[in-house]
């Protein structure tokens, strides 16, 4: 049996002189489409691989901080990435968010 090897969350090392440093980088569009397509990523690798279940999409050691999200939480994740992906205008990971939102 071929056993798969699952993503886990990201672990992002974040350096600022405080939380406006945060705010304005989270404003990027850098910024912003590494966090929606990892989110996606991280995601479809957990609802095909460990349906219902609580799991860590990013986690930021340096500052403590974990993002989980539990089962009843998902759609609203999806929705919201698959909403940054139309305005990107990136359909095909539209359609692969829509997928994953009708499994849950």
């Amino acid at each position: 049996m071929k056993q798969s090897k699952r993503l886990g969350p990201i672990s992002l090392l974040l350096i600022s002189k405080g939380p406006e440093d945060i705010i304005e980088a989270s404003t990027t569009k850098e910024f912003q489409e590494f966090i929606y397509f990892n989110t996606f990523k991280i995601l479809k690798d957990e609802i095909e691989n460990n349906p219902g279940g609580d799991f860590t999409i990013f986690n930021i050691p340096n500052m403590g901080v974990r993002i989980n999200l539990k089962p009843n939480q998902l759609s609203t994740v999806l929705e919201k990435t698959k909403h940054y992906f139309e305005n990107k205008e990136e359909f095909e990971k539209c359609m692969a968010i829509q997928k994953l939102i009708e499994t849950l």
